[in-house]
C-alpha cells in the first residue's frame, strides 16, 4: 500500500474522542485506543486487509501443520468473514 492511502487511515483512526449519554447526561471526553469508527466504509477493507495478513502469515509458518487433501497442505480457509483454522 502506497503511504498516502496508509496516512489517510491514520488521520481517520488517530486520536478518535468520545462521549457516552446515560440517562440524559454525557460523560466527560475519552479517546477511543482501539476499533473501526461504527458505519465507516472503510472497516471492512481494513479488516480484509489485516485477516489476508494473517492467513498468509499462517499459510508460510512450517511449524503450523495442517491436513493434506491429495497434495495440498490446507492449515487455515477463510471466506468473508467466516474463517477455520485446521
Amino acid at each position: 500500500m502506497g503511504n498516502q492511502f496508509l496516512n489517510g487511515i491514520k488521520a481517520i483512526y488517530e486520536k478518535q474522542y468520545a462521549k457516552i449519554k446515560i440517562n440524559g447526561m454525557l460523560t466527560e471526553e475519552f479517546e477511543i485506543q482501539k476499533g473501526t469508527r461504527q458505519g465507516c466504509p472503510l472497516s471492512p477493507l481494513i479488516f480484509i486487509f489485516t485477516l489476508e495478513i494473517l492467513l498468509r502469515s499462517i499459510r508460510k509458518e512450517e511449524n503450523l501443520k495442517g491436513i493434506k487433501i491429495e497434495k495440498q497442505e490446507i492449515k487455515v480457509r477463510a471466506f468473508a468473514d467466516d474463517v477455520i483454522c485446521i
